[in-house]
């Protein structure tokens, strides 16, 4: 129970991973009750009769003692505690180490189960079969012993029985932050999210493309009128003469409207002048945006390095007719020329002399 409790972000870390990858979660178990329900399938024991599994891998011995098909105690021992400064482990040391374990899990079954007769072992090993079965032997000569070929029995194929089981019939314990059954739910909701999804996508593009052949044969028809309204020669009434000759006085009254606004503007050439003076030769403009509300300037450019970028905000800053000059680090970026910025500053005045 304590297991199933504790840890639980370091499965959650390997269920991010594969949900990221786009796969989903069915469940997430202890090896033991994977490698249990492979020997199960595999009827290598009575049903329900407890029983001992040890398992010879890499890391270690894993030894799981089995009650009503269901692990009730799983204990490992690293190789790295057998080894200890050795670089190898020897025969005699992996033997010792496996008959000394297997003795302490026993003593421990027996403490516990007493009036439940222990008659199998299934060891798990893909070699040195004969040893382990010599040295259990010795240490229990009662005990039945059944060597299984890791590539028959393991928790993969544990794992995969589960996956065979109806998700909302699943009701086995699970690490991962919703049960079996609630992976089942959420996975029922986004089939009907995605449905729906499709469902609104197709109706879009379906009215996308009608809205689109509609304005298609609209267009199409206004050309028609247009050419039929061309073709039709009249000679000018009175009415028109009056209406074009307002919009003539119209049209006048814009253009002497533009040519007032345009006197009353700011040249702009000695100021653009004047950014390049400052620029130098190091700095390329790319972009130069201003804001008459504000006398806001936003300055694009291209320098060699940071420290060139730098030193032209700098100068800007020291002009008498410029202030707030703001070079953001954020708008700084590396590009195959150099460095690529933005700076941005204030106009005090547009007197910059001759």
């Amino acid at each position: 129970m304590l297991g199933a409790f504790v840890q639980k972000a370091i499965a959650d870390e390997f269920i991010s991973a594969i949900e990221t990858a786009g796969f989903g979660i069915a469940a997430v178990e202890f090896e033991s009750l994977s490698l249990a329900r492979s020997i199960s399938r595999a009827k290598l024991v009575g049903e329900n009769e407890p029983y001992i599994i040890v398992q010879i891998a890499a890391e270690g011995i894993s030894i799981v003692v089995v009650r009503r098909n269901v692990p009730h105690f799983h204990y490992f021992h690293s190789w790295i505690e057998v080894q200890g400064d050795e670089k190898t482990i020897s025969i005699d040391s992996f033997k010792n180490a496996i008959g000394d374990e297997l003795e302490r899990v026993i003593n421990f079954y027996f403490t516990h189960w007493s009036g439940e007769p222990l008659g199998d072992v299934i060891v798990v090993a893909s070699t040195f079969g004969e040893e382990i079965s010599k040295v259990i032997a010795e240490k229990s000569a009662s005990l039945r012993i059944q060597i299984v070929d890791p590539a028959n029995v393991n928790a993969v194929v544990g794992a995969a029985l589960r996956g065979t089981v109806q998700r909302s019939e699943d009701r086995e314990i699970s690490l991962a932050s919703l049960t079996a059954l609630g992976v089942f739910e959420h996975q029922q909701v986004k089939n009907f999210v995605r449905i729906w999804r499709n469902i609104f996508i197709t109706s879009l593009g379906f009215l996308l493309a009608l809205f689109v052949s509609t304005n298609i044969f609209l267009r199409s028809e206004i050309a028609d009128l247009n050419k039929e309204k061309e073709s039709i020669v009249s000679a000018p009434s009175a009415e028109e003469l009056a209406s074009l000759s307002e919009e003539v006085a119209a049209f006048n009254g814009l253009v002497q409207d533009v040519a007032a606004i345009q006197a009353g503007g700011v040249e702009p050439s000695s100021f653009l002048v004047k950014i390049s003076e400052i620029a130098g030769e190091d700095i390329g403009i790319v972009r130069i945006s201003f804001n008459p509300s504000g006398l806001t300037v936003l300055v694009n450019g291209l320098a060699p390095n940071e420290t060139a970028a730098v030193n032209f905000k700098n100068r800007i800053g020291a002009q008498a007719q410029f202030y707030d000059a703001d070079l953001p680090l954020q708008s700084i970026s590396t590009t195959v020329e150099g460095v690529s910025f933005t700076l941005n500053f204030k106009v005090r005045s547009f007197d910059f002399g001759e």
